[in-house]
């Protein structure tokens, strides 16, 4: 799978879209993990860090649910 992880600013906030794809061309499809998600804890003026930290704990919380595994808190 090839996983696209997209952070953009929309306005007055940050948001999140995840977006993965087989990698293998044949196969058709793709799965949208998550779109459109405001990062509300997240600054209009973060730094690539912070974005980047804060995705990636969006996307822990999001995969919680489908599997048994818990995020580790910080």
């Amino acid at each position: 799978m090839n996983v696209t992880l997209s952070v953009y600013r929309s306005g007055d906030v940050h948001k999140l879209t995840v977006v993965a794809r087989p990698s293998t061309s044949a196969i058709l499809g793709e799965h949208l993990l998550i779109e459109g998600q405001v990062m509300s804890d997240l600054p209009l003026d973060c730094s690539a860090a912070e974005a980047l930290s804060e995705a990636y704990r969006m996307v822990a919380v999001a995969l919680v649910p489908r599997s048994a595994v818990r995020p580790v808190e910080s």
